[in-house]
């Protein structure tokens, strides 16, 4: 049995995540990218199969949401396994995680769900933002920590969705379904409401290292912001630049992400580009303080349909080390470049400085989180 603790320390550690999420829904193959500021580079993408079952780690006393993948995912992973940061199915919906003003609720009689595990559910059972929608109302995500999350999920269409906890409900912003009928295409870490206020004004760049500093500042309570003073000029220059979009054929969606992530970045460690419409994502990592690994390409068409399903692909889910080295340039990823092993390090280990408050049989049982909390359904 997984203790409370387990999952408090698990979370907990992430509670300063600072991050931005811009999707351009005019865009050609409706491009997503996310900026993940953060303090470490370690991870691993993980090919998520279909038709496995997976029980949430929530705290004792609540009932956990217990639900089967109808669509296979990938995931960009920095703790564990099945908790991930963010994520695309075969679908293509794409969903991320960002620190964001959240008034979770204490308890519920709807199942639980912690909030790394609220991504891997949706990624497992929507093919379209409104399913998306209707799937998150059927749990309460349940903090297992102080820090407060809000999430930003994109479709195929260009349809995107925030989800945020407001007054202890879930509050699920998204166009002609909210008080500002707006697409939000755009979130960074203020409460999704304020940001819409910054949207029409024109930023200045936004200064990375003068940010980072500020945000050092504040997570180690040596300042105070508001969400405007920090967050609000990312916002701005998102969505001026989405605006300025080229409605052209011959426009290179992965180009013009990867300039308007460099503009709102604060110290990204990660910087990932969805395609949604064809189910596909760029992603690179960094590898010193001014260099990138090569920009990555993952596509579902380059995986037999039979291996993104337990059923005909047993066995260990498939994994990319995001530290590999690889050739300087361009890399499209094939089957033959996931392990169903770690080549070094393993992601848990490589987490030690975040789990160090965690005892050894804490560590050991999310190690075994695979085996105790997952399976395979087998058709009848």
């Amino acid at each position: 049995m997984v203790s409370a603790f387990l999952v408090v320390v698990l979370l907990a550690s992430y509670r300063a995540l600072a991050c931005s999420s811009v999707m351009v829904p005019h865009s050609r193959t409706k491009v997503m990218g996310k900026n993940y500021d953060w303090f470490w580079t370690h991870g691993r993408v993980f090919v998520n199969r279909k038709n496995m079952t997976r029980r949430a780690l929530v705290a004792p006393g609540l009932k956990p949401h217990v639900w089967t993948a109808r669509h296979a995912s990938v995931t960009f992973n920095q703790i564990a396994e099945h908790f991930p940061m963010g994520g695309m199915n075969s679908a293509g919906v794409a969903m991320e995680i960002l620190m964001g003003p959240a008034d979770y609720p204490a308890t519920s009689r709807k199942p639980a769900i912690n909030e790394l595990q609220f991504i891997q559910f949706i990624l497992d059972t929507s093919a379209t933002v409104k399913e998306a929608v209707e799937r998150a109302r059927t749990v309460e995500i349940i903090p297992m920590s102080g820090y407060h999350l809000h999430y930003h999920a994109c479709d195929r269409t260009g349809q995107c969705v925030v989800f945020e906890y407001n007054g202890g409900k879930l509050a699920a912003h998204f166009e002609k379904d909210s008080a500002n009928h707006d697409n939000p295409f755009v979130l960074t870490n203020g409460r999704f409401s304020r940001e819409l206020k910054a949207r029409g004004e024109i930023a200045p760049p936004v200064e990375g290292k003068a940010e980072e500093k500020q945000l050092r500042e504040i997570l180690e309570g040596r300042a105070t912001t508001t969400d405007d003073e920090l967050f609000s000029p990312r916002v701005r220059t998102a969505c001026q630049m989405a605006a300025q979009y080229p409605r052209n054929p011959d426009t290179d969606d992965v180009a013009f992400m990867l300039g308007l992530l460099e503009r709102i970045k604060l110290f990204p460690q990660w910087q990932i580009i969805y395609q949604l419409g064809e189910t596909a994502v760029q992603f690179r990592s960094k590898v010193t303080e001014s260099s990138w690994s090569p920009l990555r390409r993952f596509s579902f068409a380059a995986f037999p349909a039979k291996d993104v399903d337990c059923r005909t692909s047993p066995g260990a889910s498939r994994r990319f080390d995001l530290s590999t080295d690889g050739p300087e340039k361009s890399v499209v990823l094939e089957q033959t470049d996931f392990a169903t092993e770690d080549k070094g390090t393993d992601l848990i280990s490589q987490s030690d400085e975040i789990l160090r408050h965690l005892p050894a049989q804490a560590v050991q049982a999310l190690r075994n989180y695979s085996k105790i909390f997952t399976k395979c359904e087998i058709a009848e």
